[in-house]
């Protein structure tokens, strides 16, 4: 808390890693006629919902919700234990490099009841994170809402100047992670020649092709894909709301912070607003990228398919060609085995001559060929007539 001599004053609550125990301490100290938008507040937190707003309709409030994905090495992977978000693989779970995908959110609300009083609530996740921002913080004596870019003995005593400022310090570093996310799934899908193996070929070069369906036989590589596409989707999806909720707030909610008058406050406005337009045509970029990566994927995925499939029938019509090869030739081979077998019985005399032999085999041979090839093709030869 901090107070000024004309009887202003501000508060600042700064929570990590919001769990339950601390949601119902903080709803059991916040006023009235701010529950309902603070019990709002905690909703949307919870269920990793983007939203920007700002509220008339009881007392003035600003809020907004940032949620993102973070890529981390696995070399330690961490959990939630609140099992309130998700740690997804960043690659198939068979890879044996992996990075993990952390869901993480910001979220601020400002509460307030004139221009010297307010209270504003900011929660983030950092159950990811290898050390504990908070205790930097306090030692250093910085702002915990603009991530300590801001020293506590040099606060931001207007409530919107405050909102803007922490606003557009949080949407940089949501683009710088989504930067490097992106940028990842861009290495991994089109690796440097000389890069590892665990990268996946996002597309089929001449020297790949030869051997691409033969060297996947249990179809790895579309599995790899189908992967792939889970994820492309998710994030971008995510990433379409977050630009949605930013184009919505900017074009509904901007006379709140009067853009248009003169004034070092107004004009302090005006920079933030550029800063976090320049962000958000970054995150435009990035979403078009992975609209593109998509697109690509499931075009290869479904010529993989199909090729797999086309691969599958040749080899059935080879099968079926040696099949038939072998029956004709022991449907040939059974007339000698036959007459052999028949002349090589004891009740046969001793003194049979050779030639009823080679005439028996030569008539059951020719009558065996004619049943086998010539008489299903005698229908045929009518119809043609």
């Amino acid at each position: 808390m901090v107070k000024r001599k004309q009887n202003s004053e501000r508060r600042i609550v700064y929570v990590a890693d919001l769990t339950p125990q601390i949601a119902l301490a903080l709803i059991c100290n916040v006023s009235h006629l701010h529950l309902p938008n603070f019990r709002s507040f905690l909703s949307r937190h919870i269920q990793f919902q983007a939203y920007m707003n700002v509220s008339q309709r009881q007392e003035f409030v600003l809020e907004f919700h940032l949620p993102h994905y973070v890529l981390r090495s696995d070399s330690v992977r961490y959990s939630d234990p609140r099992r309130l978000r998700v740690a997804r693989y960043f690659r198939p779970p068979n890879s044996s490099v992996q990075d993990c995908i952390y869901e993480s959110q910001f979220s601020l609300i400002i509460c307030v009841m004139d221009d010297f009083f307010w209270t504003a609530y900011f929660c983030a996740d950092g159950y990811y994170a290898e050390r504990d921002t908070v205790d930097e913080y306090l030692k250093e004596g910085l702002d915990g809402p603009s991530g300590g870019q801001r020293p506590c003995d040099m606060p931001i005593w207007d409530p919107r100047y405050y909102f803007l400022a922490v606003l557009a310090i949080r949407i940089s570093q949501v683009t710088a992670e989504w930067t490097v996310l992106v940028q990842a799934l861009e290495d991994y899908l089109d690796p440097h020649p000389e890069s590892p193996q665990t990268a996946m070929q996002g597309e089929i070069n001449q020297s790949s092709l030869p051997a691409f369906l033969e060297d996947d036989p249990n179809l790895e590589r579309t599995k790899e894909y189908t992967w792939i596409l889970g994820i492309l989707r998710r994030l971008e999806n995510s990433l379409a709301k977050l630009l949605a909720t930013w184009n919505a707030f900017e074009m509904n909610h901007r006379i709140y912070f009067d853009l248009d008058k003169s004034g070092i406050l107004y004009d302090n406005f005006r920079q933030r607003f550029y800063h976090i337009q320049e962000r958000t045509d970054e995150l435009q970029a990035l979403h078009m990228v992975m609209e593109q990566r998509i697109e690509t994927l499931e075009k290869l995925s479904s010529t993989l398919v199909n090729a797999s499939s086309l691969a599958e029938s040749i080899t059935a019509t080879r099968q079926g060609d040696n099949i038939q090869l072998l029956t004709r030739i022991t449907i040939i081979y059974l007339p000698l085995t036959f007459v052999t077998a028949v002349f090589s019985m004891n009740q046969v005399p001793d003194d049979v001559s050779w030639w009823s032999y080679w005439v028996s085999l030569v008539f059951l041979t020719t009558l065996t060929v004619f049943v086998a090839f010539g008489f299903p093709s005698l229908p045929l030869v009518r119809m043609g007539t």
